[in-house]
C-alpha cells in the first residue's frame, strides 16, 4: 500500500521539479506545461488540480492525492505528469524524483501490472547523451514509449544509442 508519507514526498518532489523549470512566473511555466504534447494525456478536469500540485499549493488532501496516484498508475501504468516534466527539463529530471517515482510505481502496480524498468539512451540535437527511464514489457515497448514521449526521438529514431533493462531495488 502506498503510504501517505510516500505520496507527500512525491507531491513535494513534483512541485520542486516544476519550480526549477526556467520561466518568469508560474503562469508562464504552466502555459509551457500545457504546450507540451504529452500534457494532452492528462484529462482536462484534472488540470486545475495538477497545476495546484505543481505550484506547491495545498489544493488537495494528501489522502485524495494518494488515491489519484493509485488510480492513474493502475490505469496508464505510468504517471502522466512525468513525461511532460521530462520534456520541459530536456531530460534532466531530478534523480530523487526518478527514484521515488520508480518506488511508488512498484508499490502500486501488482505483479501482473508490473513492467520492467528500462533506460533508453539517446543523443539529442546537441549530441549530448540523454536518458529516458520508463517501465515497459520489453525493449521494443521502451523504444515505442521513447518515440511517443520525446519529440526529438520521434523525429530522429536513429538517435537512440541503446536500451537497457534496469534492476530496481527498493
Amino acid at each position: 500500500m502506498l503510504t501517505l508519507k510516500d505520496a507527500q514526498k512525491y507531491k513535494d518532489l513534483l512541485a520542486k521539479q516544476f519550480s526549477k523549470i526556467d520561466a518568469a512566473s508560474n503562469d508562464e511555466r504552466w502555459n509551457n506545461f500545457l504546450e507540451i504534447k504529452e500534457a494532452k494525456f492528462i484529462p482536462n478536469e484534472n488540470l486545475p488540480v495538477v497545476r495546484g500540485l505543481l505550484e506547491g499549493k495545498n489544493c488537495l488532501a494528501i489522502k485524495d492525492f494518494r488515491n489519484i496516484i493509485i488510480q492513474n498508475l493502475k490505469k496508464f501504468k505510468y504517471c502522466t505528469i512525468i513525461p511532460v516534466l521530462f520534456e520541459m527539463t530536456e531530460g534532466y529530471l531530478m534523480p530523487e524524483l526518478i527514484t521515488h517515482y520508480f518506488k511508488i510505481t512498484s508499490i502500486v502496480l501488482s505483479e501482473e501490472d508490473m513492467l520492467d524498468a528500462y533506460t533508453v539512451r539517446y543523443r539529442d540535437s546537441n549530441h549530448s547523451l540523454r536518458e529516458f527511464c520508463t517501465y515497459a514489457r520489453s525493449t521494443i515497448d521502451a523504444r515505442l514509449q521513447a518515440l511517443e514521449c520525446i519529440q526529438y526521438v520521434a523525429s530522429n529514431p536513429r538517435c537512440i544509442n541503446d536500451i537497457t533493462q534496469e534492476k530496481v531495488s527498493l
